[in-house]
């Protein structure tokens, strides 16, 4: 049973923190933070999703095969079915909302967490549709706060607001519980 550590990149949002996955036996048991990270904004440290993720990957109710729903809308009846039902389901909605509405009717929302690999079969798959409706923006929850962010701190690329932030004197802030949001600060990540 010996202990493996893993470096991981934290998966709820932009910001790239890092931190090790402690696998036995290939099963993550813990994680450990990773305090030599170059990322600025968390210092090693994560907020509270991060440090909860692996809990996700070892969850009793994380779904790991296909469900089809069987009971009517909203009633939580499901059954489980193989991978190839499931793709010919998903297959025979696409082709028939083709039919029925256009190409155009389908359109595909992803994250930037998308990685290349997935960002190119995506973009394969809406040529081979027909629609040209593909958003790539970003985290759901980062909607709001890029740009926001942006029009308090300046471009991006002139200046870390995470560092300004960390010198303020007094910091008011509206609609926002920092030690839940992300992307993680080290003024309040979870030590």
């Amino acid at each position: 049973m010996a202990e493996k550590l893993v470096p991981v990149v934290c998966p709820w949002c932009s910001v790239g923190c890092r931190f090790y996955a402690v696998s036995v036996n290939g099963y993550i048991r813990r994680i450990e933070f990773d305090y030599d990270h170059p990322t600025i904004a968390n210092r090693g440290k994560l907020c509270p999703k991060g440090v909860a993720s692996y809990q996700f990957i070892n969850s009793p109710k994380r779904l790991k095969k296909p469900l089809k729903r069987v009971g009517e809308k909203g009633e939580g009846k499901f059954e489980e079915i193989s991978w190839e039902e499931a793709y010919r389901i998903i297959a025979e909605k696409i082709k028939e909302i083709k039919e029925t509405y256009g190409p155009e009717a389908i359109a595909f929302l992803g994250s930037e967490k998308i990685t290349l690999e997935e960002n190119y079969l995506v973009h394969k798959l809406s040529k081979a549709i027909g629609t040209n409706h593909l958003d790539f923006p970003g985290r759901y929850c980062q909607y709001s706060n890029s740009p926001a962010r942006t029009k308090v701190f300046g471009s991006a690329a002139a200046t870390n607001p995470f560092e300004d932030v960390a010198k303020a004197e007094l910091i008011v802030i509206w609609g926002s519980q920092p030690s839940r949001d992300s992307p993680p600060s080290s003024l309040w990540a979870v030590h």
